[in-house]
């Protein structure tokens, strides 16, 4: 035990300070280009390109882990990648040149999650340790990453955003060496006779549901701050919003680990389908601080469940040498895919009906509903 703990703790703490970086940049990201010139359908159209550049960054990302049998070298060059794009925001006023370091940016970034998730999952199976609890962590730090980043904002300007989020990357690079082994190695050399993720029929209605449930998160990242701002929020608020969500992640993956597995795959995901819903209808109808307030804790139906679900049924259904493979496929086309389609989408939508862009995000989390009968079939 105290050598899991140790392991546990060391993956905790790189995961920090990546998603600090991930909060401030979810969260203000958007307000950072906003203040080099960009407008609203600018915003949207550039970081939904660049989601759709996550379509081939990522998997290439887990190609390379899988063949090489590496991940935290890996992860060290697309953190530098990621703050030295962010950095490099704060320099440049054009157009296209800001459009590429958001690109590259993502393609970045692209690695980071799948690829820390792939290094916490084979060691939490390797040591015996709870994997929610030390993604917990990560969550926490998202929280207070979106959270500090309105307060910082509100006092420093949008500039802030950029070193926030180069700075708390540059620590969880300093933090990788650090770490253990970890299982490292266990099960990310793919076997030549394994089938691709793609040739397995649960994991690709795993990856419609994804699209439809993380993708309509589309207009909440790129267009929330900004529709917030506009409605009279402060940035303080609009942390604080921000914040509130993240802490019912946090709840439900420390305290919930007994009813997520009993509960299974297909039924989080109804879990998040029907929170969802009620999410973005409500967000859609409603800037009163009050009813968002009550809305945001709706996250850990929205975003958790279906993320916990599809872990699940990667574990389930994919064979060990294609781990890398399939946590970066899940996150290209099951979120980054229709991420960036949508926010494109979304922001053209938003410069016509403002808000009631999130009830087309409604309508999509609700047809979820369609394909959760098929995953029970082939998880049975």
């Amino acid at each position: 035990m105290p050598h899991a703990f140790r392991a546990s703790a060391l993956i905790a703490a790189c995961s920090a300070g990546m998603y600090v970086s991930n909060g401030v940049n979810m969260a203000f990201f958007a307000a950072l280009l906003e203040s080099r010139g960009l407008e609203a359908g600018q915003i949207s159209l550039f970081l939904g390109v660049a989601f759709l550049a996550r379509v081939l960054a990522g998997p290439a990302w887990g190609h390379v882990c899988d063949r090489w049998g590496r991940v935290r070298p890996v992860l060290a060059v697309s953190m530098v990648m990621s703050g030295a794009a962010a950095l490099g925001v704060l320099a440049t006023h054009g157009v296209w040149a800001l459009f590429g370091l958001v690109l590259l940016y993502s393609v970045g970034a692209s690695a980071l999650m799948p690829l820390y998730d792939l290094l916490t999952l084979a060691a939490a199976r390797r040591m015996g340790f709870d994997f929610g609890r030390v993604r917990a962590v990560g969550s926490g730090g998202f929280m207070l990453g979106a959270l500090g980043a309105g307060f910082v904002l509100a006092a420093e300007g949008p500039q802030a955003v950029a070193w926030l989020m180069a700075g708390f990357l540059l620590l969880s690079v300093l933090m990788l060496p650090f770490m253990l082994e970890s299982g490292e190695r266990a099960g990310v050399t793919a076997r030549v006779a394994e089938p691709s993720p793609l040739a397995i029929p649960a994991f690709r209605r795993l990856l419609a549901i994804s699209a439809l449930l993380q993708g309509a998160h589309a207009a909440y990242y790129a267009l929330s701050t900004l529709h917030w701002r506009a409605a009279g929020l402060g940035d303080r608020l609009i942390g604080l919003l921000w914040a509130e969500a993240v802490l019912a992640e946090i709840l439900m993956l420390v305290f919930c680990r007994k009813a997520i597995a009993r509960l299974g795959p297909a039924n989080l995901m109804v879990i998040g389908a029907v929170g969802a819903t009620v999410r973005w209808t409500g967000t859609g109808l409603s800037t009163d601080p009050v009813v968002l307030a009550l809305l945001q804790p709706l996250h850990a139906a929205s975003f958790t469940a279906p993320y916990l679900a599809s872990l699940q049924v990667m574990a389930m259904c994919v064979p060990a040498g294609r781990a890398a493979s399939a946590q970066s496929l899940n996150a290209a086309l099951g979120v980054a895919l229709p991420t960036g389609v949508l926010m494109f989408a979304s922001g053209i939508l938003y410069e016509r009906v403002a808000g009631l862009v999130f009830l087309a995000m409604a309508a999509l989390t609700l047809a979820s509903l369609a394909f959760l009968p098929g995953l029970r079939r082939r998880l049975a």
